[in-house]
């Protein structure tokens, strides 16, 4: 958990850094947390819908890993 939490600490700074200096960081961070909610949610709502359908749970898992090979090869 503390490396999970230490990660997190670096990952908002870097979110904090990206903000552009003529953004209010109220606004920013409001944001920042309704996209947050969002893509939470629907994660959330895919695996609630597919935690019946096991093949679509492999090609899911197999896309993903995929993708995760093809960004960490450099191809895209």
């Amino acid at each position: 958990m503390f490396l999970v939490g230490l990660f997190a600490l670096f990952h908002g700074y870097a979110h904090g850094y990206e903000m552009p200096g003529s953004v209010g960081a109220l606004s920013f961070s409001l944001g920042f947390m309704a996209a947050t909610l969002l893509l939470h949610s629907l994660g959330v709502a895919a695996g609630f819908y597919l935690r019946k359908q096991e093949r679509a749970i492999r090609v899911v898992g197999a896309t993903i890993a995929f993708c995760a090979v093809f960004l960490f090869a450099g191809l895209s």
